[in-house]
């Protein structure tokens, strides 16, 4: 597939002749070029590639691992990679696969660490916001990445509760992500609350940061109660025990994969982090 010569975008259109040849143009960077006769690399050679360097190999072996013709191809390739992909910073493998689902069609490639061969630290939640929390672990995985990385923070907050279990979602219960445990202690606690005072919403908080330091950052929400028992085995988290408003009773758990991004409040914070990710250029 033919890509730009001078961010590797596959987002081309024709634009004229030159000397008989054929011109085009690149909807990302807006340069012009007429195609050469240039080696076309996979997806896989260019992750390869970027992946040797973060392991400190040498440009020369590099390029020798990737089958290209010398140093200067695999510059051209480092400079694109960052331009095109975004790694989604998260351990968890169903939030990995619901972050990948929304970006997906929106023309980033998406990767997640093992794809680069990283590792990602447990980074400590200390802030008392889901967007501080959010922005502690994007800023480790692009220092590790160096490329653009996307973290999300997020929890359920019940009205009967002052807000709670809110930053402390994923622990509420003492073991950090014992969802079972988690559900079942909101549900004891709110135990006799009638279901029009169980309102609740859930948030979410999206960010992503760039090697230059650029810091994006939306935030998400999503209107609803909470059961009085855990109904559908879909989604994770609180999905079982919350009721998002318009959706005929169902819990979230009880949703389509389609149906949850199109009301959830990830879904709505991704979506307009990714507004955020165009205009920046990216």
């Amino acid at each position: 597939m033919l890509t730009c010569k001078y961010c590797g975008s596959e987002r081309l259109i024709k634009s004229g002749f030159v000397l008989n040849k054929q011109r085009h143009k690149c909807k990302d960077c807006g340069k012009q070029f007429i195609p050469g006769n240039k080696k076309v690399y996979t997806e896989e050679q260019k992750t390869l590639a970027f992946t040797l360097r973060l392991q400190g190999i040498t440009l020369i072996k590099a390029a020798e691992e990737i089958g290209a013709p010398g140093t200067g191809n695999i510059m051209q390739l480092l400079r694109a990679y960052p331009r095109r992909h975004v790694m989604i910073a998260t351990l968890n493998a169903k939030k990995q696969a619901e972050l990948t689902r929304i970006f997906a069609p929106r023309g980033l490639r998406v990767i997640t660490p093992d794809v680069l061969g990283i590792t990602l630290p447990n980074v400590e939640e200390t802030e008392n916001t889901f967007a501080g929390n959010a922005l502690l672990k994007a800023r480790s995985a692009c220092a590790l990445s160096r490329i653009p990385c996307v973290a999300d923070d997020s929890g359920l907050c019940v009205d009967a509760l002052s807000g709670a279990p809110g930053v402390y979602s994923a622990r509420y219960a003492g073991e950090h992500g014992n969802d079972g445990g988690n559900m079942e202690l909101l549900l004891a606690k709110l135990r006799g609350v009638p279901p029009e005072e169980r309102t609740a919403r859930f948030v979410c908080a999206a960010a992503c940061v760039y090697p230059d330091g650029t810091e994006l950052l939306a935030e998400g929400r999503c209107e609803g109660t909470i059961a009085l028992e855990l109904k559908g085995s879909g989604g994770f988290g609180y999905d079982p025990v919350f009721l998002p408003q318009g959706m005929g009773g169902r819990s979230m758990a009880e949703l389509t994969a389609g149906e949850k991004d199109t009301v959830s409040h990830r879904g709505r914070a991704l979506y307009d982090l990714q507004l955020l990710m165009h205009r920046r250029g990216h």
